[in-house]
């Protein structure tokens, strides 16, 4: 019943064939990354010594500017940058991939869904990277391991699965409009100021309740608070699910009338 549920639907079907190849997206992923560094020294691991120069070089410009303790304000800096670095990467990498992927969509009987989702994997091997950053800030500044800490993988598979959905309409939307990028590349500069990555939401006064209509202010925080030792914002989480459920649902739909017409547009 199910099975004839998900293949009377293109998308549905897209989406779960898919998610059964997770090994070869996860291979594509990797090929990707060793491509890039082929013959390169250190290999991802630029990708961690760019962002912690970068994290020890602003924080303590920031911090000084802003009158902001340093202990505590690197650690916050540098989760916001790193998840940062993960959002915008993954944004600007999906409104290109199925253009990038044409002749392979065109040749091959395979699944759209999966170049979205290799964007993530991609981003995501790129993001543990970013992560010696915050462990070696972790341990430098004592920082306090206690039970919220635990809620960080769980808020983060949430933020994962938050990202997939606006991956793929990012995608579908990137194909049919390829201005899109560009439109993208202009935006993101902005959105990153109205993005609690280079302070803490808690520090605004008159435009904290603007900021928070912004859904990725919620994505940084309900994983940055554990990652902290502090407790999870339950607004945050909800407004993250009710995100998730509507982006999927919409997606779904969009996805389902125009998959066999994507085709045609890259």
């Amino acid at each position: 019943m199910i099975n004839k549920f998900i293949n009377k639907y293109h998308g549905l079907n897209d989406i779960f064939s898919s998610v059964k190849r997770i090994d070869v997206i996860i291979h594509l992923a990797i090929t990707d990354l060793r491509a890039r560094y082929k013959n390169s020294v250190l290999g991802p691991l630029w990708i961690s010594l760019g962002t912690g120069i970068f994290i020890f070089g602003l924080a303590f410009l920031w911090s000084e500017l802003f009158h902001k303790d340093v202990r505590s304000f690197i650690p916050s800096l540098s989760i916001g940058l790193i998840l940062w670095y993960f959002i915008s990467s993954c944004i600007t990498d999906s409104t290109t991939i199925l253009i990038n992927k044409s002749m392979i969509i065109k040749n091959l009987k395979i699944p759209i869904f999966m170049f979205p989702f290799q964007v993530l994997i991609k981003q995501f091997f790129n993001l543990l990277h970013n992560l010696i950053i915050f462990i070696i800030i972790f341990f430098i500044f004592d920082m306090d391991a206690n039970i919220n800490l635990i809620y960080a993988p769980l808020t983060f598979i949430l933020f994962f699965i938050n990202m997939l959905w606006i991956s793929l309409l990012l995608s579908i939307l990137g194909a049919r409009f390829r201005d899109l990028s560009f439109v993208i590349s202009s935006v993101l500069p902005l959105l990153f100021f109205l993005t609690p990555v280079l302070y803490r939401a808690d520090d605004l006064n008159i435009l904290k309740s603007i900021l928070w209509l912004n859904p990725f202010s919620h994505f940084i925080e309900i994983i940055r608070a554990p990652l902290m030792g502090m407790p999870v914002q339950i607004e945050s989480v909800f407004y993250s699910i009710a995100f998730m459920v509507l982006g999927w649902t919409l997606t779904i739909f969009l996805f389902n009338k125009i998959r066999n017409k994507i085709i045609f547009w890259i």
